[in-house]
């Protein structure tokens, strides 16, 4: 049988209370050591937070002693951290207060600090005054050797779990002191070799955007994402389908799994409007199965290069203005975005890029700033600059879609007849200005100038040739006056030139008289040849300053110019 053995209840409270009074009577005359010199954490700031960079950093604490010349304050780091720099043992590194200190030594993970005589001591805080130490460490350059760091505190590799870093304080007079900043996260390295490109690059273009990057951690299928946040200068859909956008790796995980094959998505990409951005857009793409096989799953493996594309037909398009724009991507293994940059050009073309003076010519922009205007001019010394030389052809506004439509005659001068080829360009209000630009040197020759202006885009208009005849209506045999104007400088002979009339060749004229044209100008007569059709027919004159080509066009100058006659029948005389 049990004993049931316990003590009243009003025995057991009287006990408690006298050896509760005893508890405190012995604290009395055995009073516990002094509270913490520190009396609240820290927060530690790093000038980068990402995995293996070199990082100054920084912190404050708040104490409760005084703190002067010959006090120590130790900092330990993790294991992980590399603080086994020269830097750091440099005393001219670090601030503690407000003058460098006496030195600072390391053994393992721990930074010793010693105050100088200089510092002015700081005095422990009281209830309303509190005092805060701050302590700094700046890192010098890194070596030259880009695989070594010796001068600095590195950050740890990336590690699921954050990074926390302790502060151990003895002040000299209250015994050590320990206590712990909040939590440091150090930032997952990000993505290396990020490259964007699109085609085609015109303002406003519904584009193929094509995204690649290393990643140097394996993405698991169907766990891990791609996060891309989009310029808002883009034109970006709310949803697209799991079919407009590939995917592709270089390595791949997974027995018997093949790399390098361009997978869609398993599901759709997930949109959002990033908050308190200026309407910038972000998209998160799950990584798919990347093996097409139905018996095999593959992930991307780590290391590998990614390439994802964004078709044209998911909707995406360029920024209607010209300039550098971006696209961020990041991963959920690497969380820190990478800014991708791709350039949107301003584009120029013509509704025709030859033809004789007074022809209206219209001139299309895209890529300009809307609200601002367009002033199109000749550039006369191909520089890719509107400059004192350059002819101004017309003002117009540039439209709200950031496009404008410039439409007038081309009169001779300012446009120059051949050789000469007219370069235009156009440049808007915009600060900088949004233009055609290329580089050219002093030393490029009007040709040079003019290669590198073409393949800047540029418009080049050539005045062609015009010819004009009288009579327009006349005979086998008549004379027939013949007037040039904006023909390239030369002689005319029958080697350089060709001259028909109604299909027959007339060009023997210039074997014993060549023809000067000077001033861009000539004018000469020839006789109706038999043989020429009857009706309405054509005068077709062409000639350069080097031979005549048999396709009809002078090496380096015009084409053949052409003006309507009528050929008259014979007057017939009868007599009796």
């Amino acid at each position: 049988m049990k004993a049931n053995i316990g003590l009243p209840l009003g025995l057991a409270s009287v006990m408690f209370i006298g050896i509760f009074a005893t508890v405190l009577a012995l604290g009395a005359l055995n009073p516990q050591p002094a509270e913490a010199a520190i009396t609240a954490g820290f927060e530690v700031t790093l000038s980068d937070s990402e995995a293996e960079a070199q990082s100054d950093w920084s912190f404050s604490i708040v104490s409760t002693v005084d703190f002067a010349a010959g006090n120590t304050m130790t900092v330990e780091f993790p294991d992980g951290f590399d603080i086994m720099g020269s830097g750091v043992t440099t005393a001219a590194n670090w601030s503690l207060g407000d003058a460098a200190p006496a030195s600072a030594a390391v053994l393992n993970q721990i930074v010793t600090l010693t105050a100088a005589a200089g510092m002015t001591t700081i005095t422990g805080s009281t209830a309303t005054t509190p005092t805060s130490i701050p302590i700094s460490f700046t890192a010098p350059a890194l070596d030259d050797d880009a695989n070594t760091n010796d001068n600095g505190i590195v950050n740890p590799s990336y590690d699921i779990a954050p990074v926390d870093v302790k502060l151990k304080v003895d002040t000299g007079n209250s015994g050590d002191d320990e206590v712990e900043s909040d939590t440091i996260g150090i930032m997952d390295s990000t993505i290396d070799s990020l490259t964007v490109t699109n085609n085609p690059t015109d303002p406003g273009a519904a584009s193929r955007y094509q995204i690649r990057f290393v990643t140097e951690y394996e993405l698991s299928e169907g766990t891990d994402e791609i996060i891309l946040d989009l310029d808002s200068a883009m034109g970006v859909p709310t949803s697209i389908s799991s079919q407009d956008v590939r995917i592709s790796a270089t390595a791949v995980t997974g027995v018997g799994s093949i790399p390098n094959q361009s997978r869609p998505l398993d599901n759709a990409p997930l949109y959002r409007v990033l908050p308190g951005t200026e309407n910038r857009k972000e998209y998160t793409i799950s990584i798919p199965d990347m093996d097409a096989s139905p018996d095999t799953n593959a992930s991307i493996a780590a290391g590998a290069t990614v390439t994802l594309t964004l078709l044209a037909s998911a909707g995406f398009t360029n920024p209607t203005e010209s300039g550098t724009d971006w696209i961020n991507v990041s991963t959920s293994r690497q969380t820190q975005p990478v800014r991708g940059d791709f350039f949107t050009p301003v584009v120029l073309f013509s509704s025709d890029l030859s033809g004789n003076r007074n022809t209206p010519l219209v001139l299309r922009g895209l890529g300009f700033k809307n609200g601002t205007s367009a002033t199109v001019y000749i550039d006369q010394n191909k520089n890719g600059l509107r400059d004192a030389g350059d002819t101004d052809l017309v003002v117009v506004p540039v439209t709200s879609s950031d496009t404008f439509e410039a439409t007038f005659n081309v009169t001779v001068p300012p446009f120059a007849p051949l050789p000469t080829r007219n370069v235009i360009n156009a440049v808007d209000g915009q600060t900088p200005p949004n233009t055609l630009s290329w580089d050219v040197l002093p030393t490029h020759t009007d040709a040079e100038r003019l290669a590198i202006a073409t393949a800047a885009g540029a418009p080049v208009f050539e005045v062609e040739g015009l010819i004009t005849v009288s009579p327009k209506i006349l005979a086998i045999g008549d004379t027939l006056k013949i007037k040039l104007k904006d023909w390239p400088n030369h002689n005319i002979t029958t080697a350089n030139a060709y001259l028909s009339i109604g299909g027959v060749d007339h060009t023997d004229i210039f074997r014993n008289a060549p023809i000067s044209i000077s001033k861009h100008r000539a004018k000469f007569e020839v006789d109706v040849k038999k043989g020429v059709p009857l009706g309405f027919q054509q005068v077709e004159f062409g000639s350069c300053s080097e031979r005549f080509s048999a396709t009809g066009r002078c090496p380096g100058d015009s084409e053949i110019d052409h003006t309507p006659v009528i050929i008259s029948g014979s007057d017939i005389v009868v007599k009796p």
